[in-house]
């Protein structure tokens, strides 16, 4: 049994070239191709890439959702995790264990 007889005549070369006919045209050769001569004498510059020192900035699109909503800092208070009150740590603590 031949792969041929497999394949959708869709697949075939001869599909794809009649398919896309008049729109894909064959690439010219490169000394038919005529540059003016304003273009030709143009400098040519590398773009600027250096990346800016500091933490780049948020580029992202924030969601409706976020529109209504304020960045506020809220202090956190400190707690014990030995005695769980607050305005110590464990380091700090004074009470007995």
């Amino acid at each position: 049994m031949s792969y041929t007889s497999l394949v959708g005549s869709w697949y075939k070369t001869s599909t794809w070239a009649s398919t896309y006919q008049g729109v894909i045209n064959p690439e010219m050769d490169s000394n038919e191709i005529e540059i003016p001569a304003e273009v030709m004498e143009r400098q040519l510059i590398p773009p600027h890439t250096k990346r800016p020192s500091g933490r780049p900035r948020e580029m992202r699109i924030p969601s409706t959702v976020e529109f209504g909503k304020k960045k506020t800092w809220q202090v956190k208070v400190n707690r014990c995790s030995r005695c769980k009150r607050t305005r110590h740590n464990r380091v700090r603590c004074g009470n007995p264990i």
